[in-house]
């Protein structure tokens, strides 16, 4: 005679295999997996206060050209921003110095 316990030993491994591949899903759908799209429409509003950004051509177009678009469009913002803050500092501080005389 099998005892209760020994019985259900395979039917909760089977259980414990399900849980297994159920968390796996969800593990593709968790903050370690980043939607490339909504990355870059974050990314874009934090850099540029651009919130309209048209991420369906993003979404649609392979993995690898979309990444990419991704580092060369905000590598050119981030450039550009850097580029024009320093302009600023540089014209400030030329019309300080001009003030200070």
């Amino acid at each position: 005679q099998i005892h209760p316990v020994q019985a259900q030993a395979p039917k909760r491994m089977h259980e414990a295999e399900a849980d297994e591949s159920h968390n796996d899903e969800h593990a593709q759908q968790g903050p370690d997996r980043v939607d490339l799209a909504s990355a870059y429409q974050m990314l874009n509003l934090l850099f540029t206060g651009d919130s309209m950004v048209d991420t369906l051509e993003l979404r649609e177009m392979g993995r690898m050209n979309a990444i990419m678009l991704v580092i060369f469009s905000m590598a050119g913002v981030f450039i550009f921003l850097v580029t024009i803050m320093n302009v600023f500092i540089a014209v400030l501080s030329d019309y300080y110095d001009m003030a200070q005389e």
